[in-house]
């Protein structure tokens, strides 16, 4: 049903605060405008009922009996819903520190005025999920009404393998199974998160010096020279 917040009252002989038309000597019908509030708040269709439920000043007019008493006014609401989801990035911390974060941010355009559910879904790109990479678990964000702007949180697995930023695809999908009448509510877009590596790899030699007799001619000896790679996070061996 429309509240009062929906709509109000005008017109010739209108008293909007006592809800009131007085019809003047002569004629027989007078007319009450219901001015429909022009907001930006998605709402399912409304109905405002109106009734004749009282006269004054003539006793020989009476309200009509049911159903002519009554009158039905149905309010549709243009304003429609875009759920977003914005690019983001984050970083692997360093050796001995706890898993990173990439966090995006959702946003709605517009109002709606009951809570509405929206899950967020994760797919591999360059970046592999179930924890390879990232934590690929959907999760779930509630809009309650007036709510605008959601984050949520990926973990991002803190690994010592040397690689360069890799991305991974968030996507918006409305919860199923909500009752949202005719509310018109868009949730499909997809954002990109990327993990920057932060590990680094250094080469070096196992031995600083060695030697070696040169051996006879034509058949010198052969010097084997081992050559190491030393993996470090964040600058931390």
């Amino acid at each position: 049903a429309a509240e009062t917040s929906d709509f109000t009252f005008s017109g010739t002989g209108v008293d909007a605060g006592a809800k009131t038309i007085t019809i003047a000597p002569g004629s027989l019908s007078g007319t009450i405008n219901v001015d429909v509030v022009n907001d930006d708040v998605v709402e399912d269709t409304e109905t405002l009922t109106l009734n004749v439920t009282n006269v004054t000043g003539n006793t020989d007019i009476t309200v009509a009996s049911a159903p002519d008493d009554t009158a039905s006014l149905t309010i549709a609401s243009e304003d429609t819903a875009t759920f977003t989801i914005a690019d983001s990035s984050g970083d692997e911390n360093g050796a001995g520190q706890a898993d990173g974060t990439v966090t995006f941010t959702v946003s709605l355009n517009n109002p709606i005025d009951v809570p509405v559910m929206v899950d967020v879904q994760f797919a591999d790109d360059t970046a592999t999920g179930g924890g390879t990479d990232f934590a690929s678990t959907l999760q779930r964000l509630t809009f309650n009404p007036g709510d605008q702007s959601e984050t949520v949180d990926v973990t991002i697995t803190n690994d010592a393998m040397i690689e360069g930023p890799e991305t991974f695809d968030a996507m918006l999908v409305l919860t199923t199974g909500q009752s949202l009448g005719t509310r018109s509510i868009t949730a499909t877009d997809t954002a990109t998160g990327t993990i920057n590596d932060n590990d680094t790899a250094v080469l070096s030699f196992d031995e600083a010096t060695t030697s070696v007799n040169e051996g006879p001619v034509p058949n010198p000896n052969n010097v084997l020279v081992a050559v190491t790679l030393a993996v470090t996070a964040n600058g931390v061996s």
